[in-house]
């Protein structure tokens, strides 16, 4: 199978370091914005939470891990990171799985856990989400997660403010500052907070928070 013929179905990430051209989520800036070069991956264990096609899992196979595995709901998505693998990567270190994160079973721990252009999609779920990675990483593991912020700050909450352009009007979940504090209270450690990159059909500006489990 043909590279080009994969990647014209990878839809919203675009595999800039494969010659595929821009799409959606602005994947290149997005990583570069991310530092995921400046983390230590090497003979370790990741684990990437709503992966789409894999690219921020492929972008890491240069720095030699142990182990990358991806998790998506989007059966499409998971197919063309199983195709990208097969034909192109060709790595024993990866593997891609369609399902629910919230009820998948995992056969191991890991020393990273990525969480990018997904946690608004976690309606009623966020807590739940930082909770179960807490669970699945080692001591001293990262949890970078990407987060689209609400700007009003006086108590902690969520807004839901319906995403511009989306036809079905889909009311997502914004945490502000102070809420990601809460979620994260007893279990992570921020050690930094920096931006991510400006996306279309965004309503707030999205952060990394770099979060190391107590």
């Amino acid at each position: 199978m043909e590279l080009s013929e994969i990647l014209s179905r990878s839809g919203y990430q675009a595999f800039d370091f494969l010659g595929s051209g821009p799409k959606g989520s602005r994947s290149g800036e997005k990583y570069q914005l991310s530092k995921l070069d400046q983390f230590e991956i090497e003979g370790k264990d990741c684990l990437d939470v709503g992966c789409n096609a894999g690219y921020f899992l492929f972008r890491l196979l240069d720095k030699n891990p142990n182990f990358l595995f991806g998790i998506d709901l989007g059966e499409n998505w998971i197919k063309v990171a199983n195709e990208l693998n097969e034909f192109h990567f060709k790595s024993d270190k990866v593997k891609f799985v369609t399902g629910d994160f919230f009820i998948c079973s995992f056969d191991r721990k890991f020393d990273l856990i990525l969480c990018v252009s997904t946690f608004h999609y976690m309606v009623g779920q966020q807590q739940e989400l930082v909770d179960k990675c807490f669970d699945l990483l080692n001591d001293g593991g990262i949890l970078l997660l990407e987060v689209e912020e609400y700007t009003k700050n006086d108590i902690p909450e969520v807004n839901h403010d319906p995403r511009p352009y989306d036809p079905a009007k889909l009311k997502l979940d914004y945490p502000n500052e102070l809420m990601v504090k809460e979620y994260i209270s007893d279990k992570f450690i921020i050690l930094d907070k920096y931006l991510s990159a400006v996306q279309g059909g965004s309503v707030y500006v999205r952060y990394f928070y770099r979060l190391l489990r107590k």
